[in-house]
């Protein structure tokens, strides 16, 4: 094929893209959170395990799952490019008191710019606790997860579950997201730290169906 019509062609499928995806924020470069979130989860598919965001009924499920927190802190795990992260701040959670925690940086990059008002942290969940009462920060009010961690070993679903309850108000909930009705958390590590939990609401218009799970103090 000739070199003008190749770069025909390559301008063309990008004008498509951009059709379906649409642009993101000044400085992203001419790719949206969909797309960037699809091309993140190619390079990663074991930290990423989803090809797109979570779909809106979904982010409001969560949000109606974590309640009022009456001006606490709230803290995202799993970030990605903020699709829960829109629907958290849209739902009356003030942008300086919402920590999107996100281990992929060029999603934790993304999110910075799109969200200049969020505190950003790209790392590990796991290490949230450490920082947090090295900050001196107030107790949180709730902590929303989109991690997958139903495929996290029960060691490290023990360090995140842990590491959170280290920084959460005791009335708090950890709301957690999964495609399975049974919890994704396994009952000997919550029952372990002395939580209780519940499948709090389902959505079942996601495809597939998405379950909103709740882990209170028992």
């Amino acid at each position: 094929m000739p070199k003008a019509a190749a770069l025909e062609k390559a301008q063309a499928l990008r004008t498509q893209i951009h059709r379906i995806f649409g642009t993101v924020s000044e400085g992203a470069g001419p790719l949206s959170s969909s797309l960037l979130f699809w091309q993140q989860s190619l390079k990663n598919p074991v930290q990423i395990c989803s090809v797109f965001p979570s779909r809106p009924s979904v982010g409001k499920s969560m949000c109606e799952a974590v309640g009022e927190c009456n001006g606490k802190p709230v803290i995202e795990l799993g970030a990605g490019t903020g699709a829960i992260t829109r629907q958290l701040l849209g739902s009356g959670i003030k942008a300086h008191d919402l920590t999107a925690v996100e281990l992929d940086r060029e999603f934790a990059s993304f999110l910075s710019r799109k969200y200049p008002g969020v505190d950003v942290l790209n790392m590990g969940a796991e290490e949230i606790a450490d920082l947090w009462l090295k900050r001196k920060s107030p107790k949180v009010g709730a902590v929303v997860s989109t991690l997958p961690i139903k495929l996290f070993d029960d060691a490290l679903q023990h360090r995140i579950l842990g590491s959170m309850l280290d920084v959460m108000a005791e009335d708090a909930s950890f709301v957690q997201l999964t495609y399975r009705l049974k919890s994704p958390i396994k009952k000997e590590v919550y029952e372990n730290l002395g939580l209780k939990a519940k499948c709090d609401r389902a959505v079942w218009q996601s495809i597939p169906p998405a379950f909103i799970w709740k882990y209170e103090r028992a």
